[in-house]
């Protein structure tokens, strides 16, 4: 039987050189984007990409395809933490250990940053999708973001 830490080391190794490409390579100079890297290298437990890794291998699903979706879901989560840090929200200092991204950047690249994550991440799933996925799956994966994004913003509203 495989532990939990050698399933989140195999899960690391899969995953988080993935994260490098989130932006073109002409875009990753740009503040946005920089501020964007932060925030989404700066580790973690990356339980939702590990839920999809430990799953996909059960049911035998193409890990190339499954990396896919687990990179934009941890996109839209790291744009939610950046989101849920600023002083508006939490006016949280540190997280993870390390200043929080509007502490290194600012609060205005930081609102920035997470929205170019969470705009970019259905952009990832759209683009990057292989052909061979069908498209009623992939409308549906896109429609049940939209739906809980709609529902996490609801609800930030009514506990500020």
């Amino acid at each position: 039987m495989t532990s939990v830490s050698e399933v989140m080391e195999q899960v690391s190794l899969w995953f988080d050189p993935s994260l490098k490409c989130v932006f073109d390579e002409s875009d990753s100079e740009l503040i946005t984007a920089k501020a964007a890297m932060y925030s989404l290298l700066s580790g973690g437990k990356r339980l939702r990409p590990c839920f999809m890794y430990v799953v996909a291998k059960m049911i035998g699903a193409d890990m190339d395809d499954v990396l896919i979706f687990a990179r934009s879901l941890e996109m839209i989560h790291t744009y939610s933490l950046i989101h849920d840090d600023l002083p508006c929200m939490d006016n949280d200092d540190f997280r993870r250990g390390k200043p929080t991204n509007h502490k290194v950047f600012g609060e205005a690249i930081a609102v920035l940053a997470g929205d170019g994550l969470l705009s970019v991440a259905p952009e990832i799933i759209l683009i990057k999708t292989p052909k061979t996925v069908s498209k009623d799956i992939l409308f549906r994966v896109l429609e049940e973001f939209y739906e809980k994004l709609d529902n996490d913003v609801s609800k930030e509203a009514v506990f500020t």
